[in-house]
């Protein structure tokens, strides 16, 4: 029986790698379609690879430190035009006590005045950017922040988290700060 089993097994490996080399066989109609495939997948990589390279410059001015949080202001249907109060050139400004009064997010005739002295757009509007040169200022006459508002706590974007660490003498602890 031993003997029966080994020419049959060789007649079925010689059949199967027989049946298997006509599997393997193609025409070169299928290989330039395929050579064709190749070359536009190449090309889209390329592309692809040129993309990324634009996207990953990030031009010189606008590199930062700290990414900002993102406040969005609420939305006014119709801004009224806010005319900045007109001071007499004779008249000094007391800009220590514009940059202590107190303020309120939005639109006022006394954010008009502050954005002046900071010498930003003066549209009028307490917003982000006033807060930010406003604190600034601040800081840099080393004033308190009494007079400064907090941002609206409604915003339709969720704010980004910033990580503070903070260095005490024996170690550093990180902690994560939800603006």
């Amino acid at each position: 029986m031993k003997r029966l089993l080994a020419p049959l097994a060789m007649i079925l490996v010689l059949s199967t790698v027989g049946a298997g080399c006509s599997l393997l066989s193609s025409d070169d109609g299928e290989i330039e379609v395929l050579r064709a495939e190749l070359a536009s997948l190449r090309e889209e990589v390329v592309g692809l690879s040129a993309d990324i390279v634009a996207l990953s410059v990030v031009p010189a001015a606008a590199t930062t430190t700290a990414p900002a949080p993102e406040v969005t202001e609420p939305v006014v249907e119709e801004e009224p035009e806010v005319t900045p109060p007109e001071s007499p050139v004779d008249e000094p400004v007391d800009e220590e006590a514009i940059l202590t009064a107190t303020y309120g997010w939005g639109p006022s005739d006394e954010a008009a005045a502050l954005q002046q002295v900071l010498g930003i757009g003066a549209d009028g509007w307490y917003g982000g950017g006033t807060r930010a040169a406003h604190v600034a200022e601040l800081d840099a006459r080393g004033l308190g922040h009494d007079g400064v508002p907090t941002a609206p706590t409604t915003t339709t974007v969720a704010p980004e988290e910033s990580t503070t660490t903070t260095a005490a003498p024996v170690e550093s602890t990180t902690t994560t700060v939800a603006e």
